[in-house]
């Protein structure tokens, strides 16, 4: 990173839905005992599933597999705001814990643009997503091709150490490994697809020093990660942010 993340950082959870924020939460418990000065969350309502459910006999597939009728778009308002009261009492319940101040807002819109401009204030974005992976998952730091940081590799093994999770170390280029093991890609397809099939516990990225430096990027791993993603060097990419397609 571009900073010394070993000293406090000001780390925000952000999610679509509480659901999604759980596993997040979870993890922001453990860089709280040590790294956090303040904690913040940010819950965005995705204003694509409104346009889905406007559109009549819409249908939804659960997780489970079952085909359902879309719900209604006063349902999904109500849901929403079912799950801003949760977001906000885990966080309060959290900061509480580790002694911290905090602070939480709601948004409509897309879920990676709306992330990063509330990310303007924040060091550390945590993007929370249900683990699609039973069981425990590895922690997947993606390095630079010049080699990951001294100080974001310590973040990852010392997360590592705490979720009893193995740490990958995987790259573009001919990075040196930073993890237990290393692997690296010539292709970024080639890497998001191996991110996609890895069982993983959580995806690291330092936006500041690539590979992924963009919106578009990161919502691309994002998708194929299947888990919580941490996000650093986030003010380098709100700065690039007007440049970078969406």
């Amino acid at each position: 990173m571009t900073e010394n993340v070993r000293s406090k950082r000001r780390i925000l959870i952000a999610a679509t839905s509480f659901a999604d924020a759980r596993a997040a939460f979870a993890i922001a418990d453990r860089l709280a005992e040590s790294l956090a000065s303040k904690l913040g969350g940010v819950l965005l309502h995705d204003t694509a599933i409104n346009e889905l459910v406007a559109s009549p006999g819409q249908r939804v597939i659960t997780e489970s597999g079952e085909v359902l009728a879309a719900p209604s778009a006063a349902r999904l308002r109500t849901i929403f705001e079912s799950d801003v009261k949760a977001f906000r009492q885990a966080l309060d319940e959290l900061a509480r814990l580790r002694s911290l101040a905090w602070s939480f807002e709601s948004r409509e819109g897309e879920p990676i643009a709306g992330f990063f401009e509330a990310a303007a204030e924040w060091d550390i974005i945590l993007l929370g997503q249900r683990s699609r992976s039973p069981g425990r998952g590895r922690i997947v730091l993606v390095a630079p091709g010049t080699g990951v940081s001294e100080d974001l590799d310590e973040v990852a093994r010392d997360l590592a150490a705490k979720m009893r999770a193995d740490l990958v170390t995987v790259a573009l280029g001919d990075a040196g490994p930073a993890g237990d093991t290393a692997f690296s890609w010539a292709d970024e397809t080639e890497l998001l697809r191996w991110i996609s099939h890895v069982r993983a516990a959580l995806v690291i990225v330092d936006l500041a020093k690539g590979p992924f430096r963009t919106p578009g990027q990161l919502r691309e791993l994002f998708e194929v990660a299947r888990c919580p993603v941490l996000v650093a060097g986030t003010a380098h990419a709100n700065q690039d942010q007007g440049k970078s397609e969406q």
